[in-house]
Parts: C-alpha cells; sequence; structure tokens
C-alpha cells in the first residue's frame, strides 16, 4: 500500500492493488498444500474428513473476502487508526504472552 500510494496512486487503487498482488501466492501456496491435504484427510476416518476440509475452504475464503472488503473500505475511508490500535493492542498481548 504504501508504494502505490507513493506511486500517487488514490487510496482505494493502493489497497486494490496491494491485495491483488497476494493472489499468486495465496493460490500457489493453495496449490502446493491441495495435495497434502486430501491426502489427509482420504487417510483419517474421524475428526479431519474431506467434507470438514472443504467446509473450512468455503468458511476461509468468505470471511477472508469479507475482511478484505472491510479493509478496503476502512482504507478509503480513512479509518485506519482504529486498525492501528487493534495492530498495537495484538501485539503487545502477543509479546506479553510469549514472556510468559
Amino acid at each position: 500500500m504504501v508504494g502505490g500510494l507513493t506511486s500517487k496512486f488514490t487510496r482505494e487503487h493502493a489497497v486494490r492493488f496491494a491485495f491483488l498482488i497476494s493472489i499468486p501466492s495465496v493460490l500457489g501456496a493453495f496449490l502446493l498444500e491441495v495435495p497434502d491435504a486430501i491426502a489427509a484427510a482420504s487417510a483419517t476416518t474421524g475428526a479431519m474428513s474431506l467434507g470438514c476440509m472443504v467446509a473450512g475452504i468455503v468458511v476461509a475464503a468468505v470471511s477472508g473476502y469479507a475482511a478484505i472488503k472491510m479493509m478496503i473500505s476502512a482504507v478509503v475511508n480513512k479509518k485506519l487508526i482504529y486498525f492501528s490500535f487493534y495492530t498495537w493492542i495484538a501485539g503487545a498481548a502477543l509479546i506479553v504472552y510469549s514472556l510468559v
């Protein structure tokens, strides 16, 4: 996003570009992991069935899409201050957790 904003993109175009540029890496990781995941799901008869895996993929895709839409809205409306508070709190909690 910083690169897009320094290149004089609008805020909306910069955030869309940042998310679009992540698609090849996410898709590549997905394609590399699918054979192992299917093998693990078909070898397991109990807790991890293929149906559960597909349901997890669908839920992850829907929630990821919703998160991207919310992030684009936050960037366009210049409300990233709330996100920065969240990241500071989450980071501090992670540091405390790792020390304890």
